[in-house]
C-alpha cells in the first residue's frame, strides 16, 4: 500500500498543475511565417519589419474564463521594441488584440538578444462569451531574428471555475501529501497486523470520499467547469478508490489470516 500511496502522490501532484486548453506543436503545425527550426519556428526580418502571422487556430475556451497564449521566445539582434500579439475574434463582437508590451516580465518586449524565456500574451473575459479564433502575430519594427518554441493556451485566475488553476496545484499538492501519508501510516499498521478497526474503517472513509469525489468531478464537467477543476476531482476520486478501496478486501484478509495463525497457536500451545 506504501508504494501505492508513493504512486497516487507522484501522479496527483503532476496532474494537478495548470493542464492548458489547447497546445501547438511545430512538429504538426505550419506557420504563417518563418520556417521550423527543431521544435521552434524562426522569423528573420528584413529592414524595414513588418507584422509576421505566427499561427491562427480554433480552441475550446469556456464562456468567462480569462486565457492566455503562453510559450518560450529566443531572439537576436532585435532593433527597435518588437512584440507578440494575440488576436481573439468574437463572432458579432469583433477581434480584440492583447501584446505583449510590458517593460519587463512574461509580457514583457522583445528587444536587443535574449536566450530562452517564458512569455504570455493574455485576456480578460470578464464574464463574456469564448473567442471563436486566435491569432498570433509577430510585429518586428526593424531588423532581427525570432524564434518561438510551441504554444499553450491556459486558464487565468479570476475565470468562472469553481476555483482557478493556481488553487488547483494547491489542491493537488495538499491532498496528494495527505494521501501519502495516510497510505504509509496505514501500510505500516496493516503490515504489522496492528489497529484493525481503525485501518478498516478509514480505508472505507476514503473510499467512499473518493466515490464523492468522482460524482463531483462528473457534475463539473456537466457544469463545463474548467480543466483545472474537474481532472483533480476525477483524478482524486480515482485514486482513493483504487489505492484505499481496492486494497480493502487484501487488508482484511491480512488481517483475519493473522488472527486465525494467533488462535492456532494458542490452540496448539493448549491456552
Amino acid at each position: 500500500m506504501r508504494r501505492l500511496a508513493s504512486w497516487a502522490l507522484l501522479v496527483l501532484l503532476t496532474g494537478c498543475a495548470a493542464a492548458p486548453l489547447a497546445t501547438v506543436s511545430w512538429s504538426d503545425a505550419t506557420p504563417r511565417s518563418g520556417r521550423v527550426v527543431g521544435d521552434a519556428v524562426r522569423i528573420e526580418s528584413s529592414t524595414d519589419g513588418g507584422t509576421y502571422p505566427v499561427i491562427s487556430f480554433t480552441t475550446q475556451i469556456p464562456p468567462g474564463v480569462s486565457y492566455a497564449i503562453e510559450g518560450e521566445v529566443r531572439y537576436q539582434d532585435v532593433t527597435g521594441e518588437a512584440y507578440l500579439e494575440m488576436w481573439s475574434d468574437f463572432p458579432g463582437e469583433g477581434r480584440y488584440f492583447s501584446r505583449t508590451l510590458a517593460p519587463s516580465g512574461l509580457q514583457g518586449i522583445i528587444e536587443g538578444d535574449s536566450d530562452w524565456r517564458g512569455f504570455q500574451i493574455s485576456f480578460v473575459s470578464n464574464g463574456g462569451p469564448p473567442p471563436a479564433r486566435l491569432d498570433v502575430n509577430l510585429v518586428l519594427p526593424g531588423t532581427g531574428t525570432v524564434e518561438i518554441g510551441p504554444l499553450r493556451v491556459v486558464t487565468l485566475d479570476g475565470g468562472s471555475g469553481w476555483w482557478t488553476d493556481r488553487a488547483a496545484g494547491a489542491i493537488g499538492a495538499a491532498a496528494g501529501g495527505l494521501i501519502g501519508i495516510l497510505g504509509a501510516g496505514l501500510g505500516i499498521l496493516a503490515s504489522r497486523r496492528k489497529a484493525r478497526g481503525p485501518v478498516l474503517a478509514t480505508m472505507i472513509a476514503l473510499s467512499v470520499l473518493g466515490v464523492l469525489s468522482l460524482v463531483a468531478g462528473a457534475v463539473a464537467f456537466v457544469a463545463r467547469q474548467p480543466y483545472a477543476v474537474v481532472f483533480p476531482l476525477l483524478l482524486l476520486g480515482t485514486i482513493l478508490l483504487a489505492v484505499f478501496g481496492g486494497g480493502y478486501r487484501a487488508v482484511r484478509r491480512g488481517y483475519e489470516e493473522a488472527e486465525l495463525r494467533k488462535m492456532h497457536a494458542l490452540d496448539a500451545a493448549g491456552v
